[in-house]
């Protein structure tokens, strides 16, 4: 699996704006939430022109002061991803 390392602060960065240049959010989800956490995965575009998913954690209410990142350190890697596109079978009533 390939990997890259990028600063906390670029991750930080990303995962909080919506600015698409240099590097871009693609998806950002909500994987878990816990007593004091929400758990997110992020996948976004680096200046590679690739794509990388990470997972970060904020807190769940303004008493739990735990923005992006704050917990890793100073470099995080992250793993390369691309898209797929699956078919999926689904159950409906019938009419």
């Amino acid at each position: 699996m390939a990997t890259r390392k990028f600063p906390r602060e670029l991750l930080r960065e990303i995962a909080w704006t919506e600015d698409p240049k240099p590097h871009a959010k693609v998806s950002d989800i909500i994987t878990d939430t816990g007593r004091w956490s929400i758990h997110h995965n992020m996948i976004f575009r680096a200046d590679d022109g690739l794509f990388y998913v990470t997972s970060y954690s904020v807190g769940t209410t303004e008493n739990q002061d735990e923005s992006p990142f704050e917990y890793s350190p100073e470099e995080v890697e992250c793993s390369q991803v691309h898209e797929v596109e699956k078919t999926v079978k689904v159950w409906e009533p019938v009419p």
